[in-house]
Parts: structure tokens; sequence; C-alpha cells
């Protein structure tokens, strides 16, 4: 037999005691665990203290079944972004198999300057994300490109992620491509391009702001760079692959088909297959080698399900090049799906057990 307890509305120590000890966790995961926080303690962190969350509401009367349906729910509003994750980390690994990736970076390399490789990647992820009205597609492809030509280049790894999310997300924000711009005014009522005049106000300010701070930390970066590293880097991926403009067609049909309005998840499937069938014809090395099968048939099978699951994988003799290719997969994007449905866990609790109506109205 249950205890029955009386319903009542948690107060507001009651409600901040999961966020407490939420923040507590995550401090003592990234001081003890660094960056492999990510990969476990963080997740752990919020269950727990959606377990904490949980123990109070016991005590108010509200039962699991309530509490259950608000994680479900919030997973259900989850489930589009864990789709597209999941299908951006297979396009990753298949375009690297493919010689797209390699093919942007050695072109990047080749036309992008050093001291303006920060705004001309913030610039070029808004003009591409503008056109396309997708900060997902533009982070997913041109993305990718700019932090492996940074990282030859010798820039930080979170400075051209940073370019690259400010670029995309401003694009995003200001196209009336996007699905967000356009429910945004749907919601509000008014005009499509009313909407986003009155977005400019605080948009354009905002990047062109952003456009000059990368353009002065391009201007006085002091970081060594080295042409040797990026001759013996381009010519590397030369000898490995097939580089050559047709292997864009991929690329530029993702971007055709977000620009004709085709939901994202589509796209990306697109994208992939695009991706098989220029390795197909392009890479017929590089896919015999990453499988190790001579029969060529089973190696491109092969190859297909390893790179979109597993991510590409290459043995160059330069440790620059392995951690620049060596990467993607739907496996790699795991550890990000499980912190996406514990914060669901954690904050379907907070929501049905009136916790987090109490800490917004207090």
């Amino acid at each position: 037999m249950f205890i029955q307890f009386q319903k009542r509305d948690p107060n507001i120590f009651e409600s901040f005691a999961p966020v407490v000890l939420l923040i507590g966790l995550l401090f003592l995961s990234v001081q003890i665990f660094g960056e492999e926080s990510s990969n476990g303690p963080n997740q752990i962190a919020l269950i727990l203290a959606g377990v904490l969350a949980w123990t109070i509401s016991i005590f108010h009367g509200k039962s699991w079944r309530m509490l259950e349906e608000k994680i479900l729910e919030n997973i259900n509003l989850a489930m589009q972004a864990i789709l597209i994750l999941l299908l951006m980390g297979a396009m990753i690994g298949i375009w690297i198999l493919a010689g797209i990736v390699p093919s942007l970076i050695i072109y990047g390399l080749k036309l992008i300057s050093y001291k303006y490789f920060l705004f001309t990647t913030c610039f070029f992820c808004a003009l591409v994300s503008l056109t396309t009205g997708s900060s997902w597609t533009t982070a997913g492809t041109i993305g990718l490109a700019m932090i492996g030509i940074g990282n030859t280049l010798g820039i930080h790894p979170a400075l051209t992620s940073g370019a690259v999310v400010s670029g995309a997300y401003f694009g995003d924000k200001m196209s009336p491509l996007s699905e967000t711009t356009n429910m945004a005014s749907s919601v509000a009522g008014t005009n499509l391009y009313t909407h986003i005049r009155y977005m400019t106000i605080t948009a354009i300010p905002s990047i062109v702001l952003t456009l000059i701070i990368f353009l002065f930390i391009g201007l006085f970066n002091d970081t060594a760079y080295s042409p040797q590293k990026i001759a013996t880097v381009t010519e590397i991926l030369s000898r490995k692959f097939v580089v050559s403009p047709f292997v864009f067609i991929s690329p530029l049909l993702v971007i055709g088909l977000v620009i004709k309005r085709t939901d994202t998840i589509p796209a990306l499937l697109a994208g992939c297959l695009g991706g098989i069938v220029t390795a197909i014809i392009f890479q017929r090395e590089v896919i015999i080698e990453f499988t190790s099968e001579p029969n060529y048939s089973m190696a491109v099978f092969k190859a297909g399900i390893i790179a979109s699951s597993s991510g590409f994988k290459t043995i160059s003799g330069s440790s620059e090049v392995d951690a620049l290719l060596s990467r993607g997969g739907m496996v790699g994007i795991l550890p990000t799906v499980w912190l996406i449905l514990s914060a669901m866990f954690f904050g379907g609790i907070m929501d049905g057990s009136g916790m987090l109506y109490r800490i917004t109205h207090s």
C-alpha cells in the first residue's frame, strides 16, 4: 500500500534544489573528467538531478504517470533534432569517403587567406544559410570543411566553430526560407517580411560586430602559420583522394533541395545517397583501402555501412591528416543524443512537477 501525499505546489526552495544539484554535479563533472564530461558524466548529472526532482514531487502528490507523460512529450519534441543529428553524422562520414570534404579542404586552403579565414568563414556560412534557410545544413556541409581548413591553418577549433555557428544562425534567423522564421511570424500574426525587417534592427549590428571581431582576431592572431604543413596536408589529400569539382554535386544537391523547401531530413538522406554514388564513381581506391575488401561490390556495401555508422578512418602517415579525416558516423553523435534525452528527462520532471513554473514566475 503506497502512502498518498496531499497534492500541493512546490515552493521556490524546493524548485531550485534540483537546479542547484545539477549545477554542482556539472561543475564536478567538468573538473574531474574535463573534455570527456560530455561522454557520460554530464548525462548522469542530468538524470540524478531529475531523480531529485521526482523525489520532491512525490511528496507533493504528483504521480509518476503524469511526470512520464511530460518526459515523453519533451522527447517527442526533440526527436526531429535527434534524427537530423544522426543523419548529419552519417553524411559527414560518407562525404569524407566520397572525397567531398577533402576536396573542400584543398580548395579552401588554396583560396582562403590565413588572416581572413575567420571573417570569410562567418560571412560565407551566413550567406549559405541565408540562401538555404537552414543552419543545420550549413554547419554540416560548409561548416565541416571550414573546421578542417582551420585545423590545418593552426586556428583553434573553438574559434572556427564560433565563426561557423555565428554565420549559420544569422542566415537561418534572417532567411525567408527558414522554418523557424516563418513559424515565428505566423504565431505572432504578422507579415513574414515585416518580421524580418524588424529583426534586422538587432541582427545586422550583431553580425557586423561579429565580422569585425573575427577580422581583428585574424589580423592580430599570432598563431604559428606553417606553409610547409599546409603543403604536406594538401599533398597527402591529393594523393589519397580523387579531387575534382564534380564531387561537389552532392552538396549542391542538398543546398538545392533546401532552397526548394524540402524538409531537412529528406535533404540529408539525399546527401547521404548522393555521397555514396560519388564515392562509387570517384573513390574506388579509397573504398578498397578503407574496407580491405578485394570484391568491389562488397567493398562498396561495407564502406557505406561503416562510414555512415562508425565514421571514416584513415591511416595516412600524418597525424594531422588522420585527425582531420577520422570522424563522422552516427556513433559519434550518440553522446549528444544521450545528452538530449537526459535533458528531456530532467526538463520533463521539472515541468510536470510544477517546479519550472514556480521558478519562472517567482
